[in-house]
């Protein structure tokens, strides 16, 4: 193999190890827990491979390592990836809450939904619950598959919960 040869199939590795951290990143925990596995066994078997390469000098440490290195670019792309989203969501439901704030500011209630507030471009996995005298609401939006992050106006505060 030439040295431009090797380049590419390495440049190639590494866009589809980040794609696959991208690809990660939109699903549930789940998803990061078998990334992790993934790592973890790709990390044994390089220590594995780099003693016996040690012992018997052949070189082939390389192939395992590299592994390790593409799955930990994914690892490192899907946590970036998933912590920007997050961000995201949680910037939205703060704003969400302040539109709703000055709402019942103007109305001396919350809206039934969240179309009647002025930004409509809230994202559309936050959810928005009242109470039947409208004097209370909670927003939420899906942390990772697993538990949801939720904002009481009573008590004004975030919760995670299951």
């Amino acid at each position: 193999m030439t040295r431009k040869t090797i380049i590419l199939i390495a440049a190639g590795l590494l866009t589809v190890s980040i794609l696959i951290g991208l690809g990660v990143s939109n699903g549930t925990i789940f998803g990061f827990i078998y990334l992790g596995f993934l790592t973890l066994g790709f990390l044994g078997l390089t220590i594995l491979i780099g003693i016996v390469d040690l012992i018997r000098k052949t070189r082939i440490f390389i192939y395992p390592g590299l592994g390790l290195l593409y799955l930990t670019f994914s690892m490192v792309t899907a946590i970036t990836a998933h912590k920007l989203k997050e961000n995201e969501r949680q910037n939205a439901a703060i704003q969400i809450i302040a539109d709703l704030d000055q709402y019942k500011d103007d109305n001396r209630q919350y809206p039934e939904t969240l179309d009647k507030l002025k930004s409509k471009d809230h994202l559309p996995d936050i959810s928005y619950y009242i109470d039947s005298t409208k004097q209370k609401f909670t927003v939420s939006y899906n942390l990772d598959g697993w538990h949801r992050k939720v904002y009481d106006s009573q008590i004004k505060k975030w919760t995670v919960r299951d």
